[in-house]
């Protein structure tokens, strides 16, 4: 029979639990148990003083584990409601499950996901955020045949995490968004990465932000989507990592040949006015990226300019935002003139800069003021061709 739950953790069922497309699991702590050799986590469906279902841990023989799992009910506490069957909800309809913030490792992450048994092939979403897993082996996740969502962000992943990811990610096509942020995945670990989107055609969206990755690491990432023809990556984000000249240089080498890829966020990369002139000479070639954060780096008017004068080439881009860098008055003024012959884009945002109220204003009236899907005239058009051709050369080549 279970043990008391005195002492025990429980995992609560949050207020989101009643829409059918999302289960979550409350932020617990598990990993104590999770950790102790002699005490695995066994689950027990179980009532709980009040009456609701509560899914606690108990001591149990390591061979009674796989047994006591394959035939006990996953069941969430309800806060103030009836206790509801994980598997139940998912047969009912969820396909988004949430377990973040519970402290769990790799063991205990494979305890849970063998206790939902063939309904773990049924999830699409997973958000695995906020815990302790290193996913030494993530063969237990992708048990999960047609999960399309996986949220690893705020793990202990490193490259050892990574490594096992890559594993599985260069045959996957299923996974569409993958987000590992904040796991201290360093440059072996982004090579790794790197080998792998060499050959994956599946995935949409790819977070890297804040890892431990310097410029080598970014190159044989970067360097490994230049090479696959198949690259579907949509969405990129590489912010608050350390990136060189070169590593931009590269990046725009993606902008100007990839056709797919239509959100890149390289905040916080300690990206120089150079860097941004790379970036800039691939919107002029490119037509694919629609939204460029470049917030909190160290970007001044000389990069504003050269990011102006690229955008009156440029129809596919909607949202600039350079939040959080060294934009003055003059810089805003570039903007405003070239908003003047560019209908499409609709947010420039240099909040956080040395751009003074009037200023902001007079940008923000502009965009305002232009008339929705109309053409530049003719002059305009030659001019800003002729523009862009100097701009391109003004970048230096090495």
């Amino acid at each position: 029979a279970p043990a008391s739950s005195a002492g025990m953790p429980t995992l609560q069922q949050n207020r989101g639990i009643g829409d059918p497309d999302l289960v979550q699991m409350g932020h617990n702590e598990l990993s104590p148990w999770a950790k102790t050799q002699h005490w695995i986590c066994s689950l027990w469906g179980r009532r709980g003083p009040a009456g609701a279902h509560t899914l606690s841990a108990a001591p149990a023989a390591p061979g009674e584990a796989a047994s006591t799992i394959q035939h006990t009910p996953l069941m969430l506490a309800g806060l103030g409601r009836e206790g509801v069957d994980l598997r139940q909800q998912i047969d009912d309809g969820a396909r988004c499950v949430g377990l973040s913030g519970l402290g769990l490792d790799d063991e205990a992450l494979q305890l849970l996901l063998a206790g939902l048994g063939d309904h773990a092939s049924t999830i699409l979403e997973l958000d695995l955020q906020d815990n302790q897993l290193r996913l030494l082996d993530p063969s237990s996740v992708f048990k999960c045949q047609k999960l399309e969502t996986l949220n690893l962000d705020h793990n202990v992943l490193a490259d050892e995490g990574a490594g096992g990811l890559a594993c599985v990610l260069g045959d996957n096509g299923t996974l569409k968004s993958l987000s590992i942020a904040h796991n201290d995945i360093g440059d072996g670990g982004l090579g790794l990465l790197g080998e792998a989107l060499a050959k994956n055609a599946g995935l949409h969206r790819l977070n890297l932000r804040h890892n431990d990755f310097t410029t080598t690491g970014g190159r044989l990432l970067v360097g490994a989507m230049l090479v696959n023809p198949r690259l579907a990556l949509r969405s990129i984000d590489l912010s608050d990592n350390a990136l060189d000249d070169e590593t931009m240089r590269a990046i725009a080498r993606l902008i100007s040949t990839n056709h797919v890829v239509e959100e890149l966020d390289l905040s916080a990369t300690i990206m120089t006015d150079r860097g941004a002139g790379f970036i800039g000479m691939a919107l002029t070639l490119g037509q694919r990226l629609r939204r460029l954060r470049l917030c909190n780096n160290r970007l001044s008017d000389a990069a504003a300019e050269v990011m102006a004068e690229s955008l009156r080439c440029n129809k596919a881009l909607v949202n600039l935002e350079l939040a959080g860098n060294r934009v003055t008055d003059l810089g805003c003024s570039l903007f405003i003139e070239m908003v003047r012959c560019n209908c499409v884009i609709n947010t420039i945002d240099l909040s956080h800069n040395m751009v003074s109220e009037s200023s902001m204003r007079a940008l923000s009236q502009q965009i305002a003021q232009r008339t929705p899907g109309s053409s530049p005239k003719s002059a305009t058009a030659a001019q800003s061709s002729s523009r862009c051709q100097i701009a391109s050369r003004a970048i230096p080549a090495n």
